[in-house]
């Protein structure tokens, strides 16, 4: 029988506090105004990156406006060529300002070129899964959704469809894609077989609610295929293994019963295989048993809400990695949070991290970066230096992003050193930033690790930012690297 313990009150004793991570500095600025008509991609920042000319290079990306536009680029670290270039021709509503699609590309078909997968508006008023060649953009196979078409650009409740790749057939090779859609409050999700052909979905779940703001797939009971987190837990075929959300909620009948956030890592060394860190909106974070799916912790509850952030490595004292989280203690304020592995409180700050992801910022993998790509921030954890990349992008774009519009950004490997950069992308300019200086050591992109290219494929950045847990300390640094092309 697994714990159950309460979080601990009392905060021990923080190690020293590092040295200040390095300052950003620009790395790369290019124009693209010549790729698109003026306002054409003014509500920019979605962006998905991947092999798309089968070079091998996994920084090419897509830029795109929800369904209605999308350009690809091909990029050698030092300039873009456009590939292809996508209009709908519809008349669909303007994006929301917070909340984006999110497409994915990977080659889910084998043949050793990437594919750009995900849902798009079509003709009929219905959307539809389609599968787009990744160097020519020409429709390779579709779907049909039972998703209709945006009608509203509202930010609360704006149609938000978000598709991974998964390995549900356990042959060591992600190739299903999993959507899932929020429409206000209901959504549902799909699995699809690399050709489109449904694998499962739960269209038949009659509750009428969202079932997370994003699909999780791990591989939680080690057989080699991955499970799916939402509200339940899915198993490979779709079947509920059981619910995660808690019992009260199924009674209130509420849109709050959803998965807010999720991960699953090694977090406790004496506990034998995964365990689940799950974010429960307006309540508190708990940690659960992967196996048993038995909860071994959970956080104080708090005024609003809990957040949960992300897992790393920042207190090299502390056995196993930590959690961040934020706290809603008012409607008007908020605090950071880090905690033990166990439970246990290791530091608190008045902070304002409400998203983000671990980066590898400075070239030293023993001790992750925060960066949060709503606000632009990067944080050292502890938060003894905080960089406003954000700042940056305002004083060094030429254009800069119309304010009407959040700002995100990416964090990824951009200029193959080894260390992830900053991307800002908006609609007239690439900005890449970068730590100042040489990176510390000759290490090999962290593209060459199989993780790392799975996580940046699943990576999305909006008003839920989302990578799948990466544990920096273990990615592959002993081969050498040329510092002027990805090693992919």
């Amino acid at each position: 029988m697994k714990r159950l313990t309460i979080l601990l009150a009392a905060t021990v004793a923080a190690p020293a506090l590092a040295q200040g991570i390095p300052q950003a500095e620009l790395k790369l600025h290019l124009d693209l105004r010549d790729y698109a008509p003026e306002g054409a991609y003014y509500r920019g920042s979605s962006a998905a990156f991947g092999d798309l000319n089968g070079d091998g290079d996994r920084r090419d990306f897509i830029r795109h406006v929800n369904s209605t536009r999308m350009q690809a680029f091909a990029f050698n670290g030092k300039a873009v060529e456009l590939l292809w270039d996508y209009e709908s021709g519809l008349d669909l509503p303007d994006p929301s300002n917070r909340y984006f699609y999110k497409y994915v590309i990977w080659d889910i078909d084998g043949d050793g070129q990437d594919e750009v997968t995900g849902a798009f508006a079509t003709e009929g008023g219905m959307m539809e899964m389609r599968v787009l060649d990744g160097a020519t953009g020409a429709i390779e196979a579709t779907a049909p959704l039972n998703i209709a078409n945006p009608e509203s650009d509202d930010n609360n409740r704006a149609l938000r469809v978000k598709t991974v790749v998964a390995d549900l057939a356990g042959d060591g090779l992600p190739s299903e894609l999993i959507l899932i859609d929020e429409r206000g409050s209901r959504g549902d999700v799909h699995a699809f077989a690399s050709d489109l052909t449904l694998i499962w979905d739960t269209t038949e779940d009659d509750t009428a609610m969202i079932h997370a703001h994003y699909p999780w797939p791990y591989d939680i009971d080690g057989d080699g295929a991955d499970e799916v987190l939402t509200r339940y837990l899915h198993d490979e075929t779709g079947a509920r293994v059981q619910r995660v959300t808690p019992e009260d909620w199924i009674l209130l009948d509420s849109y709050f019963d959803h998965l807010d956030k999720a991960m699953a890592a090694d977090i406790l060394a004496d506990n034998e295989g995964m365990e689940l860190a799950f974010s429960y909106e307006g309540l508190h974070v708990a940690v659960l048993d992967g196996e048993t799916l038995e909860e071994i912790w959970r956080s104080q509850g708090v005024h609003k809400d809990a957040k949960f952030i992300t897992i790393g490595e920042w207190f090299p004292e502390s056995e196993g990695p930590e959690l961040l989280l934020n706290w809603a203690i008012s409607d008007d304020g908020s605090e950071a949070v880090t905690l033990s592995a166990a439970g246990e409180e290791l530091h608190r700050w008045d902070g304002e991290i409400t998203d983000g992801l671990t980066m590898d910022w400075d070239g030293d993998r023993t001790r992750d970066e925060v960066f949060s790509s709503k606000y632009g921030r990067l944080f050292e954890m502890p938060p003894t230096t905080r960089i406003e990349v954000r700042d940056a992008y305002y004083e060094d774009a030429k254009d800069p992003h119309h304010e009407d519009m959040r700002l995100y950004a990416h964090a990824l490997d951009m200029l193959g050193d080894y260390r992830e950069e900053i991307v800002f992308l908006d609609e007239n300019e690439l900005l890449i930033y970068g730590a100042a200086g040489d990176a510390p050591a000759d290490h090999p992109s962290p593209f060459d690790s199989a993780d790392y290219a799975l996580a940046v494929a699943n990576m999305h950045g909006d008003n839920h930012t989302e990578r799948g847990y990466l544990n920096w300390q273990t990615l592959d640094q002993t081969a050498n690297a040329s510092q002027d092309a990805c090693s992919c």
